[in-house]
């Protein structure tokens, strides 16, 4: 009898069980965007997009919380929430394992915090993603909120939040945000302060995450290498046990009041000590999906987006009197933002604004053009094809439009952009674009000349603008666009991904000027990229002519002989091309991405550029002032200007120390026979690698190539002899002081040049210590909680190589985190890497390395500089073996070669008001226990130094499994 019940009750789980895959079989249905959509029991909702063009895949899973579920008391919960999803498990206790993990797996894990929103995602091979999806759902759904993590956390948010009063344009947006909104949780300063950050409980937390962090708030996506059935199974595995947590009466609501509307000007003004100024704009507009979001996304892209926008015409090509501008729309569920920010000098500041008045009036009297909204279509094209090349970015675009109602709605939203008319347009200016609808926030330079004006003299001056603009258009048409253009008119489909994609192989020719061509087809998506590239440029250069290169790129985009500079920007604006420089330190050139559809077209004005440059003189004079201001700005980058300085102080007297943009002094004093000269010279076949990937036939692109550039001649005389690298042979620092929140640091190490094999031993380095789950990130950031940032890098050149690590801390931890980086590079040459870590670290690298092959610009580049380098054309495949070749005894070995504790470079940005030191010296001496036997003499590379975890040491001991430290197959 017990028999047959048992026989009887298995039978009856048998056909639970089959009845479950059959209900999930018939639920789970692809739409016409190839999505694949499923709720699962417990109210959490699951996307699949199957993506067979690369063999990755992203988790991507989305909370629906954000700043905007805050109350004002826990401003900056969201946030630190996020961050203690690293911190650990019950599962998983240790701190660093997440992230160990995920680098096992080949995998990054990041995460984000926004408005609305939290987003935890991971790409990886996809013979991972089993990995992948458990790793997620227990970080989600198993956060152990440990109180000493939990305090040790709030001082790297601190420190975020530091590095970004240390940003001069995001600071200037949020401080618009802080006086635009009055009751909004917008309004407030969305990382938290460090009061109340610091007063943060476990239990504020806890309750927090155990309100929202629940399966019906929670959605997942999948986008990339699976079979949508198969992951279904997975998926239900571990997100389905993820159970409802009744919700914490004592958690506080929101602070939710609506937002009055505005009917006055806001102005606010703050003086920095920042190189150049900073200016945001902003009008309230509607929630998400409002009748109206449309064409105010329109009349962004025509004020805007890219250099035809009337914008950057009127203040940086006509008048010149910005250096940047952008301008963006953001909706949520409740409200929106349409902002403009400017980067320019003090002195201009009023005639800017009035000027963007100007063009905002335009738009309410004068009709855009049909010509004007096709062209904004075809870049809107071109963004949507370029969102489909990464399996990220198309995770993040179909899990936003599931939050906001329905993914299906990102194929709604394309379609009423493209319907958008020149009436809806006029109708839209004219409801949000007035005087008492905008706020205003300028963050000055100090000693800067500008006008001082008041809130209500600025008030009724651009009111006057507004009003006179208003009367002279009423009586005119604006006669800058008139359609000469030939009509491109394409019917936009939002077709699906290809379910399967085949790249194939790099091919190479010769052209018959000798130039270099490498092509690639890759069909998957209607676009393609080609680079162009010459050797030398800035490696010619001297402290006399440097900036030439640069000056060059910069002023062959400004007008050819037979085209003007707007006539370029608006033709590759029109077709939906994007048209880049690069000025590297051993080649310069030009990168285009086009849908293959407009390719030829836009091929003939990219060949024009790069070919037939005119040089006018006062094109000239207005591309070398936008470059000296972009000097200027560059000194409020703490990451770009810390490398200027490193790479100065590393590269005396050789052109790799100049800076990338140039000398001020040199820049000034370029004539156009100087630039005519200097393009004689570098523009020769000789010199030219050129790469395009995409969609098209090979013989048909190369005979496009062939018309457009058979015409460039070789190089007619050699180079002179580049002098040789003396590297220092003591401690060197260069620093600049500046007021600061934070003293950011770049130190590092003369290395190997690209050609060299120790350059592979030296990439798995910086992958071992870079970031979160590197060594460098684990010591200042998790362990002693100085940082919030710590990024190695390992660059290598033609003639060197260098190897740095960026951190940012407060001015008063200098020395500090200067010690215990110099101690964790000393571990690096007294102490063998352990066996585990170094898979890791070439897990982690070939992980993200194959995953940057998704992009085709990733690819071009990578294929030119391995011409350029002279190395091997089976470049991929070549890179993987070889990282995978390294062993822990070649580690030890370019440790001890290049890591020499007493000549490294520094390049500092000082928080401080007063210099101390020339010379950054740690405050105190740096010791690091060896190991009883020198691993350089055991010839093993399994070798563990004394202080490595016993194996019953359960706080020291590896939870990782074995099995995901074996090496993938990429």
């Amino acid at each position: 009898m017990l028999k047959k019940r048992i026989i009887f009750i298995g039978w009856l789980l048998f056909l639970t069980h089959v009845g479950f895959l059959s209900c999930q079989k018939a639920k789970i249905i692809e739409d016409d965007l190839g999505v694949y959509q499923v709720q699962l029991k417990n109210g959490l909702t699951v996307l699949i997009q199957e993506n067979h063009a690369t063999p990755v895949v992203t988790v991507l899973t989305r909370v629906k919380t954000g700043y905007f579920q805050e109350p004002d008391t826990w401003t900056g919960i969201a946030h630190l929430l996020e961050h203690m999803f690293f911190k650990g498990t019950e599962k998983r206790p240790d701190p660093n394992q997440m992230h160990e993990e995920a680098r096992a797996y080949g995998g990054t894990l990041n995460a984000w915090t926004y408005y609305d929103s939290t987003g935890y995602h991971i790409t990886l091979p996809s013979s991972y993603f089993e990995h992948a999806l458990e790793l997620q759902a227990d970080g989600i759904s198993n956060m152990r909120i440990d109180p000493t993590e939990l305090a040790k956390e709030a001082e790297v948010v601190i420190q975020e939040g530091k590095r970004k009063k240390d940003n001069p344009g995001q600071l200037t947006q949020e401080l618009l945000n802080g006086i635009a909104f009055e009751k909004h949780p917008l309004k407030r300063w969305r990382i938290g302060s460090e009061k109340g950050l610091r007063n943060l409980t476990r239990n504020d937390v806890l309750n927090f995450y155990k309100k929202y962090y629940t399966p019906q708030n929670l959605i997942l996506t999948i986008v990339g290498d699976v079979h949508a059935k198969e992951a279904l199974k997975s998926i239900q595995k571990y997100f389905g046990e993820i159970s409802q947590t009744p919700i914490p009466q004592i958690v506080q609501e929101p602070d939710t009041q609506p937002e009055p509307d505005q009917t006055e000007f806001r102005y606010q003004r703050r003086w920095a000590d920042v190189h150049t100024s900073y200016v945001s704009m902003g009008f309230h507009a509607p929630k998400i999906f409002h009748e109206d979001m449309y064409a105010l996304e329109m009349i962004a892209g025509i004020l805007g987006t890219g250099q035809s926008s009337r914008l950057y015409q009127s203040l940086i090509q006509e008048k010149n009197i910005a250096n940047r501008v952008d301008v963006e729309l953001e909706n949520f569920s409740d409200i929106g933002f349409f902002t403009l920010q400017l980067n320019l000098p003090a002195a201009q500041i009023l005639n800017a604004q009035m000027t963007v008045i100007k063009e905002l009036e335009t738009l309410k009297h004068v009709p855009v053009t049909e010509d004007e909204l096709e062209k904004i279509r075809n870049q809107i094209k071109t963004r949507y094809f370029l969102d489909q090349e990464s399996t990220l970015g198309m995770a993040q675009k179909l899990s936003y439009f599931e939050q906001y109602g329905d993914h299906k709605q990102l194929k709604t939203y394309l379609s009423k952009l493209y319907a958008v008319t020149p009436q809806d347009i006029q109708r839209v200016a004219r409801i949000y674009f007035n005087i008492e609808r905008l706020s205003i926030f300028e963050y000055v330079a100090r000693g800067q000349n500008t006008h001082h004006e008041s809130k209500k003299y600025l008030s009724q001056k651009l009111l006057d603008t507004q009003k006179f603009y208003a009367h002279q258009l009423s009586k005119q048409k604006d006669p800058r666009f008139r359609g000469d253009d030939k009509q491109l008119t394409s019917l936009f489909k939002t077709e699906a991904l290809p379910k399967k994609g085949e790249i194939s192989p790099l091919k190479r020719y010769e052209l018959s000027n000798k130039a270099t061509l490498l092509l690639q087809e890759d069909h998957n998506l209607p676009l393609i990229t080609l680079h162009l590239y010459f050797k030398g440029g800035r490696l010619h250069e001297n402290k006399n002519t440097s900036g030439l290169t640069q000056l060059l790129l910069k002023s062959s985009l400004k007008g050819t002989t037979t085209k003007t500079a707007h006539m370029i920007s608006q033709r590759l604006d029109y077709l939906g091309a994007k048209v880049e420089t690069e000025c590297n330190l051993d080649y310069f050139g030009y990168r285009l991405t086009v849908l293959q559809e407009n390719f030829h077209e836009a091929l003939k004005v990219f060949s024009d550029i790069i070919l037939n440059p005119s040089f006018q003189s006062k094109t000239i004079h207005q591309e070398k002032s936008h470059l000296l201001s972009e000097l200027q700005r560059q000194k409020d980058d703490a990451d770009m200007y810390t490398y200027e300085l490193f790479r100065e102080a590393a590269f005396k007297n050789h052109p790799y120390g100049l800076p990338e943009l140039g000398i001020a002094n040199a820049i000034q004093k370029i004539t156009p026979d100087h630039l005519i000269n200097w393009h004689t010279q570098n523009i020769r076949s000789s010199n030219l690698v050129m790469v395009a990937i995409g969609d098209f036939h090979p013989l048909d692109l190369r005979a496009h190539i062939e018309t457009y550039f058979k015409g460039i001649p070789p190089a007619t005389r050699p180079w002179p002899e580049i002098s040789k690298i003396q590297a220092p042979s003591f401690i060197s620092e260069n620093f600049k002081l500046q007021k600061r929140e934070q003293t950011a640091l770049l130190m590092g190490f003369q290395g190997a040049p690209q050609q060299d094999e120790d350059y592979y031993p030296l990439k798995v380095l910086e992958s071992l210590t870079t970031s979160l789950g590197g060594r460098f990130g684990k010591r200042l950031r998790v362990k002693e909680k100085l940082a919030y940032i710590v990024s190695s890098r390992y660059h290598a050149f033609l003639h060197a190589g260098i190897f740095t690590t960026y951190t940012a801390t407060s001015p008063e931890n200098e020395k500090k985190a200067l010690r215990y980086l110099l101690e964790e590079y000393k571990r690096l040459r007294d102490e063998p890497i352990e066996k585990e870590e170094l898979v890791m670290a070439k897990n982690s690298i070939l992980g993200q390395f194959h995953s940057a092959l998704q992009y085709r610009n990733f690819r071009a580049h990578l294929f030119a500089r391995q011409e350029i380098y002279e190395m091997p054309i089976r470049g991929i495949k070549d890179f993987s073996e070889k990282i995978n070749a390294v062993t822990a005894q070649a580690l030890s070995n370019v440790a001890l070669k290049y890591f020499n504790l007493e000549n490294y470079t520094l390049g500092v940005i000082r928080g401080e008001s007063e210099s101390k030191s020339i010379i950054s010296t740690p405050s105190k001496p740096i010791v690091v226990p060896k190991p009883k036997v020198d691993p350089r003499l055991r010839g093993d590379d399994n070798a563990r130094g004394d202080d490595n975890a016993r194996e019953d040491d359960p706080k020291k001991k590896k939870l990782t499994p074995q099995k995901i430290l074996k090496s993938p197959e990429l």
